[in-house]
């Protein structure tokens, strides 16, 4: 993804868990695409993000892609509105 501004918001700072989709989340900017996007699944629907299991897992379960688990609930959160709603995973 090249020439792209990673932001990483941490919710509750040094406090634990410290896990992306849970209180850490990564948002992109991008020269194509200025505003601010998810860093995983910015093409998939609210549906098949929950449904893949691997861009935002639900609590305690573990994606084919382990190094991934998380990135794509900042893009979840998005596509929400920018809140996170009782279908969220992790609650």
């Amino acid at each position: 993804m090249g020439n792209a501004l990673f932001i990483l918001v941490d919710l509750n700072g040094k406090k634990g868990p410290n896990r992306l989709g849970r209180d850490v989340f990564v948002f992109t900017l991008t020269k194509k695409k200025p505003d601010i996007i998810g860093t995983y699944g910015d093409n998939l629907t609210v549906e098949q993000l929950l449904a893949s299991g691997e861009a935002c897992p639900a609590k305690g379960v573990v994606s084919g892609y382990q190094g991934y688990n998380g990135w794509g609930c900042s893009t979840l959160i998005i596509k929400d509105g920018w809140k996170i709603k009782k279908h969220y995973p992790w609650w």
